[in-house]
């Protein structure tokens, strides 16, 4: 329970620490595929709730339209401020480009976008690592970010992946942050792109 209410004081400090910039704005609506997610075009309008379950211990989402049916059946939803993105989803893509483990989240839960550009959008969610997996092993907060330019996510789970993104992104950034050692400085992390969004 310490663990539920930690998470969710962190996650509304950090939004509202830094500002969006909303010059991307995703119509609200249901977003039923990652084709239409990349496109920005909304398969159906919905009123729908957010809702945390007690027993989660990650900060995934589920969202419940008009009826409280509980929405399944979409890679995203936007409410015109705030994307939600399904983690199962997600895993299905991040797979592809990098050998991750799995967020730690229930498959059919929602993450929060954070932070947004033109160019990004910022989530953060429980990860899990391979090793972890089989041996057992705690789980860490980590950073994941969606390119519109490259159309991928990617998992910050080291900071070799971070260093990457940088230079891919916008070179200019390395001068200012470079990641190095074993874990991952999730505060530096966030640092980083809220410049990233502040400037753009």
């Amino acid at each position: 329970m310490k663990r539920i209410i930690f998470t969710i004081i962190l996650i509304s400090s950090f939004l509202f620490g830094f500002s969006q910039n909303d010059s991307t704005l995703y119509k609200k609506g249901v977003y039923k595929t990652f084709s239409d997610f990349k496109n920005k075009i909304p398969n159906e309008s919905v009123e729908f709730t957010t809702h945390q379950l007690k027993n989660n211990l990650s900060i995934g989402i589920q969202l419940r339209d008009e009826n409280y049916k509980r929405i399944k059946k979409a890679f995203a939803v936007s409410d015109g401020e705030t994307v939600f993105v399904k983690v199962k989803e997600v895993q299905k893509l991040v797979r592809k480009n990098q050998k991750v483990g799995t967020p730690l989240d229930s498959g059919w839960d929602f993450m929060p976008s954070l932070l947004k550009s033109k160019d990004i959008i910022y989530f953060e969610n429980y990860y899990v690592g391979l090793g972890t997996q089989i041996f057992g092993g705690k789980s860490y907060l980590t950073g994941i970010i969606y390119n519109l330019k490259t159309e991928k996510f990617t998992v910050f789970n080291s900071n070799d992946k971070i260093n990457e993104f940088i230079t891919e992104f916008d070179s200019d950034l390395s001068n200012k942050y470079n990641f190095s050692g074993k874990r991952v400085d999730l505060n530096k992390v966030r640092e980083l792109i809220n410049e990233i969004t502040t400037e753009l």
